[in-house]
């Protein structure tokens, strides 16, 4: 598991999600940032409301720059993240927070 995540900080019940995170996202959205406007390590840092959309959280927004092409995460030249990591990290956020243990 990634050296972000533990029982008590992040808990998704899905390793590949937090695996996603770990590979795709920590290198800019980790603890410290760098570079990004926000970190994406925590449970609640990914079910927080964005700032630039409120209707949305981080893990929402993240989804959706995932598959935009226009403005990808994460951005080039780093590769983009495979669909079915993104299926399972869409299958997270779908279910909600009431899929923590």
């Amino acid at each position: 598991m990634s050296r972000y995540f533990s029982s008590s900080s992040l808990r998704l019940r899905s390793r590949s999600s937090t695996d996603l995170l770990a590979a795709h996202c920590q290198s800019c959205h980790g603890e410290p940032v760098k570079g990004a406007p926000v970190s994406l390590v925590t449970y609640a840092q990914l079910v927080a409301k964005s700032v630039k959309d409120p209707k949305k959280s981080y893990a929402e927004r993240s989804l959706l720059r995932m598959s935009d092409a226009m403005s990808p995460m994460p951005p080039g030249p780093a590769p983009t993240v495979p669909q079915k990591e993104i299926d399972a990290f869409s299958a997270w956020v779908a279910a909600g927070p009431t899929s923590m243990p």
